[in-house]
């Protein structure tokens, strides 16, 4: 059973067993999205993967990583989070983000199949995903080099 408590601004906590150390803090978004800080390294970075649509969402997502020791993904140091553009692109969002000063974004194809490429370069797409959160997991793990 995860040891969770939640602090006066409203994020949630998970606590180690013996309650001594902070693992995670799950917080809520400006978009209204929950997102995971991994507090185990005791760098407090923000993991890949996110947005969550709700608390419990990204509480189960961090108590599975804890419980079964497995490795995080991080959202790159120096990057902006993931923004809706207001330009469109085969009629859909456009999602953007900046990764040390590099645009990123991720798009819809024709095909309905998602995206991500980065600014500056002429290559196709490696690969194709259902969902815009897939794209964007894959974006931050290509550009983490992990």
């Amino acid at each position: 059973m995860s040891n969770w408590i939640t602090n006066d601004k409203g994020n949630h906590i998970r606590l180690s067993d013996s309650g001594g150390s902070i693992l995670a803090t799950v917080f809520k978004k400006r978009d209204d999205t929950w997102g995971i800080i991994d507090n185990c390294s005791g760098e407090g970075r923000l993991v890949a993967g996110d947005p969550y649509p709700d608390s419990e969402s990204a509480k189960n997502r961090a108590d599975d990583i804890i419980d079964r020791d497995a490795k995080w993904i991080y959202v790159p140091k120096n990057t902006t989070g993931w923004k809706c553009q207001k330009k469109k692109y085969n009629g859909a969002e456009i999602y953007g983000r900046k990764h040390d000063g590099i645009p990123l974004s991720v798009k819809r194809a024709a095909s309905g199949k998602w995206f991500y490429s980065i600014y500056g370069t002429d290559a196709k797409p490696l690969n194709w995903f259902d969902s815009t959160d897939e794209a964007m997991l894959a974006c931050d793990i290509a550009r983490s080099g992990k």
